[in-house]
């Protein structure tokens, strides 16, 4: 039997990942991540890395925005 409440360990995406699973390029991903609308973790010199759950809260956001008021 499968326990439901046991963590997953985490997936982290590059921007180019990131920008793939959005629809969008890689500059519009980095362009986020600049105006601070996408959290990215620096993990070295040059590489940034995304995890989903930042991704998720991203386009959970995105959504709420675009949504119609009533």
């Amino acid at each position: 039997m499968h326990d439901m409440n046991v963590a997953r360990p985490e997936t982290w995406l590059s921007p180019r990942e990131a920008a793939a699973e959005l629809g969008v390029s890689p500059k519009s991903v980095y362009k986020a991540i600049r105006l601070n609308r996408l959290k990215a973790a620096q993990v070295n010199d040059k590489d940034l890395r995304i995890a989903r759950s930042w991704l998720l809260a991203f386009l959970e956001r995105r959504c709420r925005r675009a949504s119609p008021r009533r």
